[in-house]
């Protein structure tokens, strides 16, 4: 199964969702992540580490030239990724999970951190859901 991840710009959620997909999907799973996609940042390394997981490295292939219809599922993270993606035509094989998470920038220091505690827990559970599903 292919998936990709698709987070335009996206150097928070994209990353971690990856890393647990990375973590929790058997290997015959492969993750790709959009051209555009972003390196982790630090804080988000930091909290990945903190569950055990290391996203310091590149955990899946970039999708170059593919199209969006070689993927069996395409997971957006943010609003600009789903709207993206709406101008493209996809196949029928193809499944999209739109999850959508949005930065609050006006938060800084601990208040940001507790925002992508939050968002990790609720994409670690995504992670979890699939896993789940890919043993079926």
């Amino acid at each position: 199964m292919k998936i990709l991840v698709l987070g335009l710009d996206d150097a928070y959620f994209a990353p971690m969702l990856r890393g647990f997909l990375n973590y929790y999907l058997p290997k015959e799973y492969k993750l790709f992540s959009g051209k555009k996609d972003h390196k982790p940042t630090e804080l988000t390394i930091e909290l990945m580490e903190d569950v055990g997981i290391d996203i310091s490295k590149r955990l899946s292939q970039p999708a170059g030239k593919k199209s969006y219809t070689d993927f069996n599922l395409i997971i957006t993270t943010t609003v600009e990724a789903k709207n993206h993606l709406s101008d493209f035509e996809l196949s029928k094989k193809t499944e999209v999970k739109n999850l959508e998470y949005e930065l609050d920038a006006s938060l800084t220091g601990k208040a940001f951190k507790k925002h992508l505690k939050k968002a990790r827990k609720q994409l670690q559970k995504y992670g979890e859901q699939l896993m789940e599903e890919s043993i079926r």
